[in-house]
């Protein structure tokens, strides 16, 4: 009988750079300058790193990270920014 080999479950999937790429795309959906979100991800870092270590996924910590920012609410950082629209220029 063939047995199942032991495996880590929650072994990451993510370098740093594509967690931190997640965490980017996320919060650029909310109004948030670049500038603010370098200084987020600065100032978390070493939660990151905790987080890329015991398996987190980036979609948790971001959606953690959002509502202990409170930007779900109607606020200005809270709105969530569109796309801008894309003009065709068209030559009669």
């Amino acid at each position: 009988m063939k047995y199942i080999k032991n495996f880590k479950i929650f072994e990451s999937n993510y370098s740093l750079e594509e967690f931190i790429d997640v965490i980017y795309s996320e919060l650029s959906k909310f109004n948030i300058s670049p500038v603010e979100m370098n200084r987020i991800i600065n100032n978390q870092i070493e939660e990151i790193k905790y987080c890329l270590d015991a398996g987190i996924s980036p979609k948790i910590w971001v959606d953690e990270l959002i509502s202990d920012m409170e930007l779900g609410k109607k606020d200005y950082l809270g709105m969530l920014s569109t796309k801008p629209k894309q003009f065709l220029n068209k030559y009669l």
